[in-house]
């Protein structure tokens, strides 16, 4: 076949699809109104016998008969009204007009008052027809507007194109009573429909080819239109402000649906603030990965910063004193080389800190540490601590304060230890080496509560809460010299945090700073005396 031929067949189908829409939308006079209007002019007529019967003028009569139609044409629209105009010259003629009981006139001028009735009739008719379809319009603008309003607030909650298209799909089915075909254009430009189920129903709603007519020129096709006229359904594109995002279908339940144009504009104007939505989601998701990939750029920038620094510092220590002790092994006497040595074991156990730290943060973030918990004495756990710092606290003046009575804690013993040496680490390199160091415990409601607090310069006014973030440094002057990574603290909170509880600093009304650790209790502790530990 032609395409002359293709056309002509096309624009056939248009036309009888159309005359079978008109058919369909033609339905008989809703006589009933008009039994009311008969109703309504005998009534007038009635009125005006008993106004005639008390001898008023013919012009009140007329205007009792003009009154009705006016209420008829407000009432049941100009069919109606124009019927009311009509009936009730011929009622007023045959009733009120002399001779009587007749429709010939005796007097000329009576056509006057018959030719005003009835264009008085016709223009009242036609002002509330107007005025009908002008409020029938209006409620319709409203409701249009009153649903973009429900779609603009429920798409404006949501995230995710799936979810978006989802809660779409359903708002258009309520709007147009039909059946939703939601195509969304993947990166590639590939088309995927959102409901595989409705494929086989989107294919037989239009030909494969009309959707990427659509897509590709971003005109609305279908039903309703002259570009694949024979598609049972309208599809329209989904253009955003940077690019076309999918495509829309509708197949009302009522062919004649989109030959109103303003359903049509409609549904543009929803297809639109689809496709707005769906870029403002993806604009909000670019934006999150951009702030990850800085923030990730961010920390390891700061980490390697800290490590460079940090760990080269006690390693260049050990190269040094090693090298001096191989390079004169004879020339020291034992007290010299026992300091070399010690030096040595110092830093070594820094430089392990610093790497226990670093492994501890990079577990924790991976969600890869286990609570393995157990009944503990916090006693025990302090002594442990202060074991291991035992060389650095060489010098102060350590307090340990725990009542007796103190409860159990259900915790993960090696976890908290860590969280123990890390504070007493902090007090060592941030307050006065001659410095004291007070460890002390309460309980208060459900919770424990472990308090580390020394004697130094304290922290630095609006840090309270930031000495807890990572790589976080507060200006305070080192006392040993050597500032830490910056992760101690921070440790500190993400094992207090696995545990439930809570830390907080703060600086003491007397000078120095208190780190707080509140633990919840656990609801069956056993004595003290009955559990064993083991080391």
């Amino acid at each position: 076949m032609s395409a002359n031929g293709q056309v002509g067949t096309q624009l056939k189908a248009v036309a009888e699809r159309r005359a079978s829409q008109a058919m369909r939308r033609w339905r008989p006079a809703n006589y009933r109104h008009y039994v009311i209007t008969a109703l309504i002019v005998v009534l007038c007529g009635l009125i005006g016998s008993v106004t005639h019967a008390l001898k008023l003028t013919e012009a009140n009569i007329v205007m009792i008969f003009l009154a009705g139609v006016a209420f008829v044409a407000v009432r049941f629209g100009q069919g109606p009204a124009i019927f009311a105009a009509v009936f009730g010259v011929l009622v007023f003629d045959y009733f009120f007009v002399a001779p009587f009981m007749s429709f010939a006139p005796s007097d000329a001028q009576y056509f006057v008052t018959f030719g005003v009735m009835l264009g008085y009739g016709l223009l009242v008719s036609t002002l509330a027809s107007r005025l009908h379809n002008q409020l029938h319009a209006s409620q319709e603008q409203e409701h249009r507007t009153s649903q973009l309003y429900t779609m603009t607030r429920e798409l404006s909650t949501l995230s995710g194109s799936h979810n978006l298209l989802q809660t779409a799909s359903r708002l258009l089915g309520d709007i147009f009573a039909g059946e939703v075909f939601m195509f969304y254009r993947e990166a590639d430009g590939t088309l995927q429909i959102l409901d595989r189920e409705a494929m086989q129903a989107a294919e037989q709603a239009a030909d494969p080819s009309a959707v990427q007519w659509v897509l590709e020129n971003n005109r609305s096709a279908g039903l309703g239109t002259d570009r694949h006229a024979t598609a049972t359904a309208l599809f329209v594109p989904m253009i955003g402000s940077l690019r076309t995002v999918g495509i829309v279908g509708i197949q009302p339940q009522d062919p004649a649906c989109f030959d109103d144009p303003e359903n049509v504009r409609m549904l543009e104007t929803c297809a639109s603030l689809i496709a707005l939505s769906i870029e403002r989601d993806q604009l909000f998701v670019e934006a999150q990965q951009a702030q990850v990939l800085v923030q990730t750029e961010q920390l390891r920038n700061s980490l390697l910063s800290a490590v460079s620094h940090d760990l080269r510092t006690p390693l260049a220590t050990i190269a040094v004193t090693a090298s001096s002790l191989l390079e004169n092994p004879g020339e020291s006497n034992s007290a010299t080389k026992e300091e070399i040595v010690q030096t040595v074991v110092d830093e070594s156990r820094r430089a392990a800190r610093q790497v226990d730290n670093l492994l501890g943060m990079a577990r924790l973030n991976a969600g890869a540490v286990v609570l393995h918990r157990d009944w503990e004495v916090l006693e025990e756990l302090v002594g442990v601590a202060l074991s291991r710092l035992r060389r650095e606290l060489t010098g102060r003046t350590v307090q340990v304060r725990i009542p007796d009575n103190f409860p159990l804690l259900w915790v993960a013993g090696d976890l908290f230890e860590h969280v123990l040496v890390n504070l007493l680490e902090n007090v060592i390199r941030y307050t006065p080496a001659d410095s004291g160091v007070a460890i002390s415990a309460t309980t208060s409601g459900a919770a424990s509560q472990i308090v580390v607090a020394d004697q130094g310069p304290g922290l630095p006014a609006g840090s309270e809460s930031k000495v807890f973030d990572k790589f976080f440094r507060a200006g305070t002057v080192v006392a040993d010299g050597q500032r830490g990574i910056g992760l101690g603290l921070a440790i500190c909170r993400a094992i207090i945090d696995a545990h439930g509880g809570r830390i907080s600093a703060e600086n003491q009304p007397g000078g120095g700073a208190a780190f707080t650790i509140e633990l919840p209790r656990a609801n069956e502790s056993p004595e003290s005396d009955q559990v064993n530990h083991v080391q």
